[in-house]
């Protein structure tokens, strides 16, 4: 009887699976609570995306705010003009963007932190109401989104900015009591839910993940809660 020789393969060495980080859009409106992107949120935005080990890209629109607010005192600046890119910069502490060039940017999420910014700049409900428009280039980038299937997540006022160009698709967002705010958004389509300071707002469908932030949170810890929750949710959502 024949035999046949032992072949011996050497085993099989199983390299480690290396993740890679998030890419994420951060999309700006300016500096200040008041009129462009809320600086505490902002870092909290930051703050979790860093712990997550992302990579950050601002973008800003690159057009002239309409208002600016001494933060002081609490009134407009009549006169004062400045750009919102520009200004943009001093939360970034460097390079922004301009979004209306990093719309279809490869990123695996995109963020809108709040302030009154969403709704001075990103769409003009503070002055429009139930009229407002969203800057087209922001119109864009949530459209792009949802066809390509990217998550986002907007806090403070920015599920407003999500109301006004996703409301026609049935968007479901989330906002702090007493803004005022979500009427109108129900008008343009969407569902809003109310949410306290640590909740989130998710559409599983759009991918839409919202907190409310300072609109219920009355200290910077249950406001981090908050918007680190959105975050995390945001980015599970991306696969990380």
């Amino acid at each position: 009887m024949s035999t046949r020789s032992a072949v011996c393969f050497p085993a099989r060495v199983m390299k480690p699976r290396v993740k890679r980080a998030p890419r994420v859009t951060v999309v700006l409106a300016g500096c200040g609570c008041f009129d462009g992107s809320e600086a505490h949120e902002t870092v909290a935005t930051l703050l979790s995306l860093d712990r997550a080990g992302a990579e950050v890209i601002f973008a800003a629109p690159n057009v002239v705010a309409p208002v600016i607010v001494n933060h002081s005192a609490g009134h407009p600046m009549i006169g004062e003009c400045r750009n919102v890119l520009v200004e943009s910069a001093r939360l970034a502490r460097g390079e922004v963007r301009d979004l209306a060039k990093v719309c279809d940017l490869d990123v695996d999420a995109v963020l809108v932190p709040g302030g009154y910014g969403a709704t001075q700049v990103l769409c003009d409900h503070a002055r429009a109401g139930r009229e407002a428009r969203a800057l087209p280039e922001v119109v864009r980038l949530l459209e792009g989104c949802v066809r390509a299937g990217r998550p986002m997540g907007f806090a403070c006022m920015a599920p407003v900015v999500a109301a006004r160009v996703l409301g026609a698709r049935g968007v479901t967002v989330g906002l702090g009591a007493g803004t005022g705010a979500a009427a109108d958004m129900e008008a343009w389509g969407a569902t809003v839910r109310t949410l306290g300071p640590r909740d989130v707002s998710v559409d599983r469908e759009l991918r839409v993940v919202c907190c409310a932030a300072y609109t219920t949170a009355r200290r910077v810890g249950e406001m981090f809660e908050g918007v680190d929750r959105m975050v995390r949710a945001t980015l599970e959502f991306a696969g990380f």
